[in-house]
């Protein structure tokens, strides 16, 4: 959403005397970044009033300074809050120590390897003992043929630098690797071509990139994304292998800075298509992968509320869009004229089923749908052999689609989980309709016979009912335990139920873990998403309350042994939900809150701030003002006592600044009731890793204390006790 790169002056203050504004400086520089506490004491932030008017409403904003990364003050603020949050969760670091090393000691270490067939190859990564970074191979054939190492990712590593690979593609005739690297971890990537007969470089970099990229038919040329400007990628280049990044050819410049451009090669490699999109409209224009230095042509041109995405078979093109159905239909168009007046229907809307993704084939599509906000795959035989659904073991699941490479097959790759079943990768024959593991990730001592998930509605205040999916011990009797429950509920996304390997510890010591669907999500597909965002967003908010009610009605938990926890949009709900009752949950996890949703959207300094618009509304509208200002978090705290609070942030983050965080605690500690707790713990960014921690081990860190906190606050004993109740 908005960047900490671009923010706001500190101060904006009205046309006056230079004196008066010279003096308010001067106040602002000579104040702490908090005001002195005792030893252990939360900080406390200083105040400097900032005054806003906008439709004849005013309002005193005391922490905007806390906006400006670079104040020293605001820096020095946030590593005092790191420090009390360190010392007030000091007592449960022995936990959270064995919580890092309970999950890290319950991956059993797999005997497949998840790989993924380009041609005559087949492609995967592995890790290395005692290194992060992965180790990108091949082998001819099928995987017992000899292993040819692509990149190890290890020998790209500075001291001092925790480097990231992104997108790792190989050439169509296989002789050269492209990939984007990101050396700093701020999201700024550089593409590096390797020739894989020598393993050398194939050329210089291409600098100043998007992570997104695309090969041409030959591999003799790069098409690659980069940004114009703050906000998203805008622009698309050419770059002929062998020549200088300064020769570059600007194929694209998307002028709209609400718009952002992927790259896209379709599945049969003969086009290279660019989506054109924002967050409610999108555009398609293509290319031929065999003519590089041609002209991209329009496919359809941008409309309001109408968005598409473009597959290729044979000679025609189909199109997924939701023009004439919010549930989306599959057309059909002949390449040789993509008139609108040519497309036709392949596969019809269907009322209550939501199509999300297709998979086009040479003799197969694979059609992704939501069922009564259950996801479903559909295989229809292109021959005419008619179509059938897989079936799946559980009734709570996620399933996509999953590196599927190859056009000219009958196997379909699919990740799929549950609530029961951990992350999993599977080739399904579509002709046979038959299941051939590829990966499949197992636990230690994990049964899953001893847990059991369902799937319950509430009510919320205008009568619609809300799903919850539950995951839980199995118990004689339902009691009203300790629940920890998870919220997003915006952008039409879902929280998907999948098994994650960090709930176990949960799970294994009693906690039901639950999922609240509520509207503004994508479990029935537009319409959900359409009744829970702009002027009916509150609904999202008294969904997540009826689903808390209906669980302590029902008898799952009790507000003394709940948790909430939500991230981003979800952790903004999680924050008005507890503005109207404070008294919701024992306790809350908070991780990237973008809960200062006024002032983020009247920020003008980014242009991300302008295409976030179409889901929170327009606060220059006085209507959407109100509206906004209504429920946003940080604008309705109440003088009364909140929950034990753990909220996470990100320095780096553009989407849900670190000063949302930072605005949000300060403002929570200034007008609560004396008691309440609150930890904000900000990541500072790669200064706080040691080049030997990977990634993947500094999350592990961060939700081990998380889990921690969370049994600490639910007042739960070890799992072995947890398994005698």
């Amino acid at each position: 959403m908005n960047s900490s790169r671009n923010t706001a002056p500190v101060f904006q203050l009205p046309p006056g005397p230079i004196l008066q504004a010279a003096i308010l400086f001067s106040i602002s520089a000579l104040l702490p970044a908090a005001e002195n506490t005792g030893p252990g004491s939360p900080p406390v932030a200083k105040k400097i009033p900032e005054k806003t008017t906008l439709h004849n409403d005013s309002r005193i904003d005391e922490y905007s300074w806390l906006r400006d990364i670079e104040d020293p003050a605001t820096r020095k603020y946030l590593q005092e809050e790191n420090q009390y949050a360190e010392s007030a969760l000091k007592p449960l670091q022995p936990l959270a120590e064995r919580l890092q090393k309970e999950i890290q000691g319950r991956i059993v270490q797999p005997t497949t390897i998840p790989s993924w067939q380009e041609g005559r190859y087949t492609y995967y990564t592995r890790s290395q003992p005692n290194s992060p970074y992965p180790v990108y191979c091949r082998k001819r054939g099928r995987l017992f043929a000899r292993e040819e190492v692509l990149l190890d990712a290890a020998s790209l590593a500075r001291e001092g630098k925790n480097h990231r690979i992104g997108t790792f593609l190989v050439s169509p005739d296989h002789t050269r690797a492209a990939f984007t690297i990101d050396e700093e971890g701020q999201g700024e990537f550089s593409i590096r071509i390797l020739d894989l007969a020598t393993g050398k470089p194939a050329g210089g970099p291409v600098d100043g990139t998007a992570d997104n990229f695309s090969w041409s038919a030959a591999g003799d040329f790069l098409f690659y994304a980069r940004r114009a400007g703050t906000g998203g990628p805008r622009t698309i280049w050419l770059h002929r292998l062998g020549e200088k990044q300064e020769q570059d050819t600007l194929l694209y410049h998307e002028r709209d800075r609400d718009f952002t451009v992927r790259i896209n090669k379709t599945l049969d490699g003969q086009f290279i298509w660019l989506d054109i999109s924002n967050k409610d409209s999108s555009e398609v224009r293509y290319l031929r992968a065999a003519d590089p230095q041609g002209r991209f042509r329009l496919l359809a041109a941008r409309r309001t509320g109408v968005k598409y995405d473009l597959l290729h078979q044979g000679r025609s093109f189909y199109i997924r869009t939701n023009d004439g159905s919010p549930n989306s239909r599959l057309m059909l168009v002949p390449e040789s004229d993509t008139a609108r007046k040519n497309w036709r229907e392949k596969i019809p809307a269907r009322e209550g089923i939501v199509l999300e993704n297709v998979q086009l084939f040479r003799h197969h599509l694979a059609l992704f749908e939501r069922h009564d906000g259950r996801r479903k795959v559909r295989i229809q035989d292109l021959d005419g052999a008619g179509s059938h659904y897989i079936d799946f073991p559980d009734h709570l699941y996620s399933v996509e689609s999953w590196q599927n490479r190859e056009f000219i097959t009958n196997r379909l790759r699919i990740a799929y989980s549950s609530m029961l079943v951990p992350l999993s990768f599977f080739e399904y024959n579509m002709d046979a309709r038959r299941w051939e593991s590829i990966h499949e990730v197992r636990f230690k001592n994990y049964r899953r016979e001893d847990y059991s998930t369902e799937r319950i509605e509430a009510k919320s205040a205008d009568g619609v009912a809300v799903p919850i999916s539950l995951v839980y011990r199995k118990r004689e009797k339902r009691t009203a335990g300790p629940l920890l429950l998870r919220v997003y509920g915006s952008y039409g996304l879902n929280l998907e139920p999948w098994m994650n390997p960090v709930d176990l510890s949960l799970l294994e010591r009693g906690v039901t873990i639950g999922i609240a669907h509520v509207r503004g999500g994508g479990t029935y597909g537009k319409r959900w998403h359409t009744a829970g965002k702009l002027l009916k967003k509150k609904n999202s908010i008294s969904d997540l309350l009826a689903c808390v009610d209906h669980l302590e009605k029902s008898g799952y938990t009790a507000p003394q042994k709940l948790v909430l926890s939500g991230q981003g949009p979800g952790a903004l709900l999680v924050g008005a939900a507890l503005n109207e009752r404070p008294g919701l949950a024992r306790s809350a996890t908070l991780d990237l809150p973008y809960v200062d949703l006024l002032n983020g959207l009247l920020d003008k300094s980014v242009p991300l701030s302008s295409g976030e618009y179409s889901e929170w509304g327009n606060p220059e509208s006085g209507e959407h003002y109100s509206y906004i200002k209504s429920y946003s978090p940080y604008d309705n705290i109440r003088n009364a006592s909140y929950p034990d609070l753990l909220v996470t942030a990100d320095l780096n983050d553009s989407r849900s600044p670190f000063w949302m965080a930072a605005k949000w605690v300060a403002r929570i500690r200034a007008t609560a009731k004396a008691g309440t707790f609150i930890a904000l713990q900000t990541r500072m960014g790669n200064t706080e890793r040691s080049a030997e921690s990977s990634p993947r081990d500094s999350f592990l860190k961060q939700r081990a204390l998380q889990l921690a906190f969370i049994i600490d606050r639910l007042g739960i004993g070890s799992k072995e006790k947890a398994a005698k109740n």
